[in-house]
């Protein structure tokens, strides 16, 4: 990709992957044409099974709750029909009617907005195809959840969105933030979970 820079030098670009299930070392370069002087980054991505099976004595298979839990800047709406242009540097962010500006690495100040996105997959259902989950946003120190936010899910596939949640109360140090999903239909439980840092 040929970025255009900035004024303050800086520019963005993103990519489209498609990967199975596990843990994955994602390298970024760029190069500086002119000085011939470029520079790596390395973040550790884990790609999750958001089509997990369980097989049964008998054979037959059932589709297990699954979840995705994002860390972003901002959710914008686009224009319903609006496809991705090319040279938005965050187009392969775009979900439906939704473009996420997603957050770079785990290190946040306490200035930053954090915005928790989530979606959920394949919960179980009743009679009438109706769903009946709880889904649990909460920010821990350790094991002590200082924050939570709670949504009901009355269908198979939800997600939502939780923020701009406020970091300026936060003393600097290591926190994590944790999805929790509980299927009170299938009886399943899924936990996603995120290694954050708050730095001033």
């Amino acid at each position: 990709m040929k970025a255009p820079v900035g004024s303050d030098g800086a520019f963005a670009g993103s990519f489209k992957l498609t990967l199975k299930p596990g843990r994955y070392t994602l390298k970024a370069g760029a190069l500086d044409v002119a000085s011939a002087r470029g520079s790596v980054a390395t973040l550790p991505v884990e790609v999750p099974d958001l089509a997990k099976v369980e097989t049964a004595a008998d054979g037959s298979t059932l589709r297990l709750p699954s979840a995705a839990l994002l860390l972003v800047r901002e959710i914008e709406d686009v224009p319903a029909g609006a496809t991705p242009d090319p040279a938005d540097p965050y187009a392969a962010f775009w979900l439906g009617t939704t473009r996420l500006l997603p957050h770079f690495g785990t290190t946040f100040h306490r200035i930053d907005p954090l915005v928790i996105f989530y979606q959920v997959y394949d919960l179980g259902t009743d009679r009438s195809g109706r769903a009946d989950a709880a889904a649990t946003v909460s920010i821990l120190k350790g094991t002590s959840a200082l924050a939570s936010h709670q949504d009901a899910i009355t269908t198979p596939i939800g997600g939502s969105a939780v923020g701009p949640v406020p970091l300026a109360s936060l003393e600097p140090g290591r926190y994590a933030v944790r999805l929790r999903v509980e299927d009170k239909v299938g009886h399943r439980s899924e936990v996603r979970e995120l290694p954050i840092e708050v730095v001033r």
